[in-house]
Order: C-alpha cells, then structure tokens, then sequence
C-alpha cells in the first residue's frame, strides 16, 4: 500500500516540460519514494475557482509559460511535490491519528532538506522551509498500483488540510486611517524603528532577525545615553572621548551602558527590570553565537533557537525600546502614535474521505 502525501509549496519552481524523476529514501520506518514537482490543479485553475482538496492534486492539462524557458526547452511553474510512503498496510482510521502524524512530520522533515539543500546550493534565498500552518496537503491511500482504494466502511481514503494566507497581512480601519493620515507629511522613522520591524520581517530566518534586534537596541541604548548625558551637563568633547575617540577595545559596551551608565545618568538600570534585562542578556547572547558561531544559540539550553524563541526575542526588543523611551527627558521620547488593534484571521480546513 501507498500513502502518497502531496504538498503544495508557497514558491513554485519553474521546470522544463517532460522533467519525470523519483528518488528512493530510506525514512524508518517506511522506505519512501520522492518525485520532481509537478504543476497543481491549483496553478492551473480558473482564477474564480473555489479551492478544494481536487486541487492538491498533478494538473492533467498544466500551463505551459510563455515568458520562461528552461535550457531552451518550454517551462511551467511546478508547485506541487509527492512523497510517497510504503507499507503493508496503514492505519486508516478517522479522526486523528498518530501514524498520519508521523508521515506528516516525516514529510514534511525530508521536503525541508530538499529545499534547504536547493536554497543553498542554487543560491536561492526565496525558498524557505515549510510547515503545516503554511502549506496545504493531502494525503491518499493508493494501492501498490497507485489505484484509488475501495470504499470500506469506518475507513478512509484520503485527508487533505488546506492553508490560506493573507499576503503581507495588511489592513486598515477607519481609526488607523485617521492616525496614520495625521502624521504620514511629517513622518521620519527612527533607525531602531527600522531596524525592529526588518528584524521581524526576517523571521522565519532566525540567526538574521535577532542580528538586527540586537543591532536595533545597540543603536537605541547609545543615543539614549547620549542624551542623558547631555541632560546631565556631561562635557560634551569628554563624552565624545569616553565613548567614540579611545580605542574600540576600552570603549563602554552596550550591556555596560543599559546596566550601569542608564543608572547613573538616568537613575535606572535595565538590570533593575528583570524580565527585561533576561530577554536583553539572551538577545545578546543568541546574536554572539549567530555572529560568530553561525547560529542563534539559547542561553540556558545552548541549543539552537527555535522560531517561537526567536519571534519572543524580537518582540522583547521592542519592549526594551519602550522602556528606554520612558527613561529620556520629556521633549526626547517618542511621539510614535498607536495604531488600534486589528483581528485578522486566516482559516483553514480538513477534511477526510
């Protein structure tokens, strides 16, 4: 028997007509069969279309590109790739299931090799790995012939979940028109402002994302010392040499100045805030290991970051932003209005037969 799992991926590749190749893998405990991409039912679907498990499925008549060529040969846009998985027999039972979540899991491990080992060998940074909350799949039941089954009472033959996204994910209301309007003329963002949200847009990519966190508080803690000690009467040309004109090595770092300096400028130190100096002390630590190590490590675990980590990490940075805002004279925090919060829901579906 044959459970074919179908994955329909988020960045189609262009391949040239007649491309018909399988690769044999060993996954315990089922060897399995991995087959080139093919184009979708999707892809070549009128545009009104309603989407269905139909669609996660090799489109009988593809579309055939007419701006792209392969090695001189007519191309289409392949976006859908099968796995299959050999067994006996498989547990076909409703309802959820621990083998389908392993063959889930399983495949969905060896098509991020795949398209990892093609990111970089290709080059390619658009192809990023995928995951079930992204990627619609479906999973048949074949027989060793790759026939459909017969029906069986209590059984079923296929399971599909289909993802929806909303590009970019933005919206606006009446209110953040009103805000945004009364202050896009004048509108100049701040670096660190910048450097947050492009830290956020880099996620899923983990070590890139918590290098411009970092970089952001690095950025935001020296300008805010520099205006407290301008508030502070400090000398000016001693505070240029104290913090730009020794050499690099004898400079204050930027834990010194969020952990000592803010406190005696400012009357505060980040360490005062422990939550905060815990995602400051792990943010810091996590970008030094991507820096020089090549990954974002976890400070108690010194295992790699995980995605949830990371996107707590930045979201912290930001927090450290705010407080550092509160900390500065009046006429020197933010003006940055607040927007109203907006509910955006992307729906999915599964559905077994």
């Amino acid at each position: 028997m044959i459970a074919r799992l179908s994955l329909l991926l988020p960045t189609p590749f262009y391949i040239p007509l007649g491309l018909v190749e399988t690769v044999e893998i060993n996954a315990e405990p089922w060897p399995v069969r991995l087959h080139s991409p093919v184009q979708s039912v999707f892809a070549a679907k009128a545009p009104d279309q309603p989407v269905s498990a139909e669609m996660l499925s090799p489109a009988a008549d593809p579309l055939i590109s007419d701006r792209v060529r392969v090695n001189d040969s007519e191309a289409m846009a392949a976006d859908l790739i099968r796995i299959d998985f050999m067994s006996e027999s498989f547990n076909r039972t409703r309802g959820d299931s621990t083998e389908r979540n392993k063959i889930l899991e399983t495949g969905f491990k060896l098509i991020n090799q795949w398209l990892m080992a093609y990111r970089i060998l290709a080059a390619a940074a658009i192809i990023k790995p995928v995951d079930r909350m992204s990627c619609s799949t479906r999973l048949d039941y074949l027989d060793d012939a790759e026939g459909s089954l017969a029906p069986a009472e209590g059984l079923i033959r296929q399971s599909a979940s289909i993802a929806f996204q909303i590009p970019g994910r933005a919206t606006i209301t009446a209110k953040g028109w009103e805000v945004i309007s009364g202050v896009a003329p004048d509108f100049v963002p701040t670096r660190w402002d910048q450097l947050l949200i492009d830290a956020g847009g880099l996620l899923p990519e983990i070590g890139p994302a918590i290098l411009l966190a970092y970089t952001a508080l690095e950025v935001r803690i020296a300008s805010a010392a520099d205006i407290l000690a301008e508030a502070r009467g400090i000398n000016a040309d001693l505070w240029s040499w104290f913090t730009d004109k020794r050499p690099f090595l004898v400079q204050p770092e930027t834990e010194e100045f969020a952990k000592h300096l803010f406190r005696m400028l400012g009357g505060h130190s980040l360490a005062e805030e422990e939550q905060l100096w815990r995602i400051f002390v792990r943010l810091r630590k996590a970008r030094n290991s991507f820096a020089h190590e090549g990954t974002a490590l976890d400070l108690d675990t010194h295992a790699p970051l995980t995605l949830g980590q990371a996107a707590q990490l930045v979201g912290g940075a930001r927090q450290i932003v705010d407080w550092i805002d509160a900390l500065l004279p009046e006429e020197h925090r933010s003006k940055r209005p607040v927007l109203p919060e907006v509910r955006i829901e992307s729906l999915g579906d599964v559905m077994q037969v």
